[in-house]
């Protein structure tokens, strides 16, 4: 039986704040909020063709910098939270922003966000405030979605992978049989030896 002064209180954990450095997250609160970003982005982008359709390519030049401008944002959003990640199992702040340019690569994209998806935060207070709140079910909900989208990603990244590889040997197949063909055109045919007249 748990007294009033083992269960923990709202006081022992530092307010939520999403958009401030100042703050901790924990590894599920930081899934959920990164997988938000990739939900946010995808929606914007899928409305844009739903919204214009035809009339996408009209205005090409204005969504792209739309879309410039709100990944901008996103990226902005994305290095707070991995700032504030990093606050969580006492690294340097600074840390953050090396990370979050290595989000615009895919692969390096999946290995920090795995990593900070893993590494542990410092149970209780430390040098950067106190935990943060408990995650509530739809953190842990989002946090497996990102879970399987990366999961998603990289079974099509092997498999895109494994069909090029596939490509590479049967172009190197035909170029193998078009180089038997032109050797044997090149070769001139035998000549049988002319009688003796004698």
């Amino acid at each position: 039986i748990m007294t009033e002064q083992d269960t923990p209180s709202s006081s022992n954990f530092a307010p939520l704040s999403p958009f401030s450095i100042s703050a901790r997250i924990g590894r599920i609160r930081f899934m959920a909020y990164m997988t938000t970003i990739l939900l946010c982005m995808v929606v914007i982008i899928f409305g844009e063709f739903l919204i214009l359709g035809d009339s996408f390519f009209q205005y090409f030049q204005i969504t792209v910098a739309f879309n410039l401008i709100l990944m901008l944002i996103l990226l902005i959003c994305s290095g707070i939270f991995i700032a504030k990640r990093f606050r969580d199992f006492n690294a340097p702040t600074f840390l953050a922003i090396p990370a979050t340019l290595f989000l615009l690569h895919p692969f390096t994209y999946i290995l920090i966000i795995g990593l900070l998806s893993i590494i542990p935060g410092k149970n209780g207070p430390n040098k950067y405030g106190a935990p943060p709140p408990p995650n509530s079910k739809g953190n842990v909900v989002l946090a497996f979605v990102l879970v399987a989208m990366i999961a998603f990603n990289i079974f099509n990244a092997y498999t895109a992978i494994k069909k090029f590889e596939e490509f590479l040997l049967e172009a190197q197949k035909l170029q193998q049989q078009q180089q038997v063909i032109q050797n044997s055109e090149q070769t001139p045919p035998a000549t049988e030896p002319q009688p003796n007249q004698e």
